[in-house]
């Protein structure tokens, strides 16, 4: 069975949230080049979540243009 555009995103953001949770515990570690590309990665996979959830989430103003065919 095909998924729907919703499960696609919902996983998506299922995924970014494993993401960030990871980069979280990273972003205390004492090398500074590490410790700065999981700060990144945090924000990156954070961001990553509210475009799913915007796209997803019941009750928001539809303030986007459709998708054209």
């Amino acid at each position: 069975m095909t998924s729907t555009r919703r499960e696609i995103i919902q996983e998506g953001i299922n995924n970014c949230a494993t993401a960030s949770n990871m980069a979280v515990k990273l972003k205390t570690h004492p090398d500074p080049a590490v410790a700065e590309l999981a700060k990144a990665i945090h924000f990156l996979a954070f961001g990553a979540q509210q475009i799913g959830l915007g796209l997803t989430d019941q009750g928001r103003i539809a303030d986007l243009p459709q998708l054209s065919r």
